[in-house]
């Protein structure tokens, strides 16, 4: 894979108070999907005028479906879900990115990772699950939408994924929306992986199928 192009940032009007880092959906990148969030009204960004709002990107990655080099943070979906899946290309370095970048904004913030808030489109919301799974830190929030949990079933059946799931002091409290139901999707897995307390997350889920935009 090569050298990811360095992260969107929406700097905070005011005085530095929190950070959201937001990942984009398949075939996107972080500044297209920091214009898709520019054009909301009302706007986020007038509404938490002290937030830091991170956008990073994925670069490009062998897409086996489309036999091309394509913007995504992994090489599936949820219908390429498979109970014999052992690892999907391009998760584990994509993760290790993302709890790359959750270090250095919570060092920004201070050592107050309860300031940072995680969340993803799609892909993305695959992408940063996971990396939730395996943070550290008890995060100030997860939003998740139109995504799913890669490797659900490993997580079922007792198995460390890619490395220890550490836990917190804490739950993250984790939103989850989706705008259509995907038989493909096994929320009863992530609800529980989550409630388990596996990484920073667990014991506050909620997954709200019909809650969340595309």
């Amino acid at each position: 894979m090569r050298e990811r192009p360095a992260p969107h940032i929406q700097e905070p009007a005011s005085e530095h108070t929190h950070t959201v880092i937001l990942l984009h959906g398949n075939g996107s990148d972080g500044p297209q999907f920091w214009r898709a969030i520019r054009r909301m009204r009302p706007s986020l960004f007038a509404k938490f005028p002290s937030f830091r709002w991170v956008f990073p990107s994925s670069g490009l990655l062998w897409s086996s479906s489309m036999e091309m080099e394509r913007k995504q943070w992994l090489d599936a979906s949820p219908r390429d879900s498979s109970e014999s899946a052992q690892e999907i290309p391009g998760l584990s370095s994509s993760v290790e990115y993302v709890l790359g970048l959750i270090e250095d904004e919570v060092q920004r913030l201070g050592g107050r990772a309860d300031r940072l808030v995680l969340g993803g489109l799609s892909q993305g919301q695959a992408t940063s699950l996971y990396a939730l799974l395996r943070c550290e830190h008890r995060l100030g929030a997860y939003v998740g939408m139109s995504g799913w949990l890669p490797l659900a079933h490993k997580l079922d059946q007792g198995m460390t994924v890619e490395g220890d799931l550490q836990g917190a002091e804490a739950p993250t409290p984790v939103f989850l929306g989706q705008r259509h139901s995907r038989p493909q999707v096994r929320w009863g897995q992530v609800g529980r992986a989550l409630d388990q307390g596996a990484g920073g997350a667990g014991g506050r889920s909620r997954v709200s199928p019909g809650q969340a935009p595309n």
